[in-house]
């Protein structure tokens, strides 16, 4: 074949830098074309360099706020009302958030770092258009419509990265070290941290409104 790809193996390597672990993946390629070979290798993952980003908003006064989190960092704050909370060296293993440096909340899934109002979006629109190509008796273009946001819905699906969300304050930590086993969205899980936020407002309503 004239135009051949193939992916090798994953590499983890660890070392010691500035007091903590880099852990990065390298990615070989090798590619034919035309019989003539290439080879590259994309290194990716996380490092001393690349702080994890944390996207949450503030406890104290609300706001969203986004802050880096480096092998440094010992103290998660928020520059409007001076909201802070200690970051522990038991709160972080090799780049990767043991627990929510925010809430505390030792439940975090892993998702796509895509807005789900515009996910929602895409499909309600491409429902909507491929409805009206029907109305209009064109099924081909009808079903090009639905294949084309499928195809784009699994193009995203492969270009984002992902990140990791928090059940309780759904802070989002962006360029941390994800496993391939970390878990996923637990419907259960989440229910349980919605009732317990319910609990907790009308608990906060009742002291309120008393006397």
């Amino acid at each position: 074949m004239w135009f051949s790809r193939k992916i090798y193996h994953y590499a983890e390597l660890s070392s010691a830098l500035a007091g903590s672990p880099k852990v990065c993946k390298i990615k070989v390629w090798r590619t034919s074309v035309f019989g003539v070979r290439f080879s590259s290798v994309i290194v990716t993952g996380h490092s001393s360099f690349t702080p994890m980003r944390i996207l949450f908003q503030c406890p104290a006064c609300e706001r969203s706020r986004l802050a880096d989190v480096g092998p440094q960092t010992t103290v998660l704050e928020c520059q409007n009302c001076q909201w802070e909370r200690p970051v522990r060296t038991a709160d972080l293993e090799s780049g990767l958030p043991r627990r929510c440096l925010v809430c505390g909340c030792d439940d975090l899934w892993r998702q796509k770092d895509f807005p789900q109002r515009l996910g929602l979006a895409m499909v309600a629109l491409g429902a909507v258009l491929s409805t009206i190509a029907w109305a209009y008796y064109e099924p081909a273009i009808a079903l090009g419509i639905l294949l084309a946001f499928a195809l784009a819905d699994m193009v995203l699906f492969v270009v984002m990265k992902d990140v990791l969300v928090c059940y309780r304050c759904h802070a989002r930590y962006r360029d941390a070290v994800l496993t391939e086993d970390h878990p996923r969205f637990n419907l259960e899980t989440a229910e349980r941290y919605r009732q317990e936020a319910a609990r907790l407002k009308d608990s906060r309503r009742t002291a309120d409104s008393a006397p």
